[in-house]
């Protein structure tokens, strides 16, 4: 299957997931939907237009642009769910929570060590000095929500995240406000 996906990388998640889960109602234990994943890497050109301008939304010069060649990954989600089978059956039903588990685990152990030493000039004396500096990577992940309105208009919703790790692990994360 893997040489399949980077041959059909672009399309890829249309026809083939990594994993495929039904989604069953813990009264009845019929299905009510299905939820499949898809993971592969993809060259920046194949961004689409709208995550690449929310990724660059925030920088600050064409350095941020013109810097180390990203590696971009594709994960996609699509759950389906049947509302007729779950209003059938439920009054709750308000909302829907997910919940992303994703595992820096294979980013991090590529990492270099989280503290590099730095030379620098020191203005008051103009001797040539040392600094300790932290070395951490940013991860950027832009997040599209595409879903059918009350009516089955399709709308869209975006999130952004950056995620900075170092060696260790997981440093910090940040929304990154979308204008």
């Amino acid at each position: 299957k893997d040489w399949l996906k980077l041959l059909f990388s672009k399309n890829l998640t249309r026809w083939f997931s990594d994993r495929e889960i039904k989604i069953l109602d813990p009264d009845s234990s019929k299905k009510i939907g299905v939820l499949k994943e898809a993971f592969t890497f993809i060259s920046e050109r194949a961004v689409p237009p709208d995550i690449s301008r929310l990724r660059k939304i925030d920088n600050i010069t064409s350095i941020d642009e013109d810097g180390k060649p990203e590696r971009v990954f594709k994960y996609k989600k699509e759950i389906t769910l049947y509302p007729e089978k779950i209003l059938g059956a439920h009054e709750r039903r308000k909302g829907l929570n997910d919940i992303m588990r994703f595992n820096i685990m294979d980013f991090i152990t590529q990492a270099d060590d989280s503290r590099v030493n730095y030379p620098y000039a020191d203005p008051a004396t103009g001797r040539i000095r040392t600094v300790a500096c932290s070395r951490v990577y940013h991860m950027n992940m832009v997040m599209k929500y595409s879903y059918a309105g009350a009516h089955g208009q399709k709308k869209v919703h975006y999130d952004r995240i950056r995620i900075v790790l170092n060696k260790e692990g997981l440093v910090r994360l940040e929304e990154v406000k979308l204008i």
